[in-house]
């Protein structure tokens, strides 16, 4: 079985993009050793706010966000931006809300910014069952 990638927080603290770069390529490899040819990794979290989904090491996963567009499109949009540039061919949508949405029915998120104006050329899939 493959292993898990390293955090991305603590990949992040290293300041060393050739070491992520080697990180990914090995679980990469170790994934598709074991018939795996998708991969859940590198993950994108932006931890400027621990309500934000997925950002454990604030112990609130999951809870509600409430954002402005600014700070979403000028803080929060950039990183996802340049995953669909450098290649990013799917996503996986986060299993808390956005402004009252879930994430995983967010027309808006979904379509429009991914889809339409990032370009995401795959799909997108639902996180821990949030879509039964």
């Amino acid at each position: 079985m493959a292993r898990c990638t390293p955090p991305a927080l603590a990949e992040a603290g290293t300041f060393n993009p050739d070491l992520m770069k080697k990180t990914a390529r090995m679980a990469a490899r170790e994934s598709h050793s074991g018939g795996v040819a998708w991969h859940f990794a590198p993950m994108v979290d932006i931890a400027r706010d621990a309500r934000w989904g997925r950002v454990s090491e604030g112990g609130r996963d999951y809870n509600t966000v409430n954002m402005a567009m600014s700070l979403f499109y000028n803080v929060y949009l950039r990183p996802f931006q340049a995953a669909v540039r450098s290649g990013a061919q799917t996503a996986m949508a986060a299993f808390n809300d956005s402004n009252g949405v879930p994430c995983t029915v967010n027309k808006f998120l979904l379509r429009e910014v991914l889809k339409d104006t990032l370009g995401l050329p795959g799909f997108v899939v639902s996180d821990a069952n949030a879509i039964k």
